[in-house]
């Protein structure tokens, strides 16, 4: 668990609940605006998104029931985890800037 260079960790050092695993899916750092953490989900969504990923499976998920299941291609997954940082990482950001962000980072 040794920060590389240009990794988020580098920061404060301070623990986020798992936020520098979101950042790292994007691509973003700790210095990140909510619109940096938008432009890079699109960047990702436009890559993992399971419409346009190729991928072997494509039909499999096609054809999956709608409530998710398993059978999905792999770009639905790195999708679904882009889904998810982003949804994280802003969620986090609009607390903070409502004056909750409970334990100082800065």
């Amino acid at each position: 668990r040794e920060p590389r260079e240009g990794d988020a960790t580098m920061g404060d050092g301070g623990g986020d609940d798992g936020l520098d695993a979101h950042r790292r899916v994007l691509g973003v750092t700790r210095e990140a605006t909510i619109g940096d953490v938008r432009r890079a989900f699109l960047e990702v969504a436009k890559r993992a998104h399971p419409d346009v990923a190729t991928s072997s499976t494509t039909t499999t998920r096609r054809t999956a029931t709608r409530g998710g299941g398993g059978g999905v291609g792999r770009g639905d997954a790195s999708f679904r985890d882009a889904v998810e940082a982003r949804e994280a990482l802003v969620r986090s950001m609009m607390y903070a800037s409502r004056g909750g962000g409970g334990g100082g980072g800065g």
